[in-house]
């Protein structure tokens, strides 16, 4: 590799690191709601426009407290034995997240009211699909 190649690598690594930074900061909202998952399904929907707190009961007999104020969620306290949920900065942008790997909690940023759910699909015991 010669000299001009190293240049013309770095220019288009802070490029496109500035478009990124650009587009995160133009598309990124504040989030309505912390959803809180344990194990893949849905613990609680907490607005992030009432201070609250809340111990989640996650998977392995560990659990989580999670704290909402002044707009932002974060864990204050975990039982896990590595402690990264813990010590992950609050969030309160619409996709950010915290997870818990020890004990199956994620808790995601969502944006706007809960959607209503337009139609549920199943199977049914023959195979055929069902509309809800």
């Amino acid at each position: 590799m010669k000299k001009h190649d190293i240049y013309l690598i770095a220019a288009l690594l802070i490029a496109a690191l500035s478009v990124f930074l650009i587009y995160r900061a133009v598309h990124t909202e504040d989030g309505a709601y912390a959803l809180i998952e344990v194990a893949g399904r849905e613990y609680a929907r907490l607005p992030l426009d009432a201070d609250a707190e809340l111990v989640i009961p996650g998977e392995n007999s560990l659990s989580c407290t999670l704290k909402i104020s002044n707009g932002t969620a974060d864990v204050t306290h975990a039982l896990c034995p590595d402690k990264i949920c813990r010590d992950h900065a609050p969030v309160s942008k619409t996709g950010e997240t915290i997870i818990c790997l020890p004990a199956k909690i994620v808790i995601t940023i969502i944006g706007g009211e809960p959607a209503e759910t337009d139609y549920v699909v199943g199977h049914s015991p023959a195979g055929r699909i069902l509309w809800n």
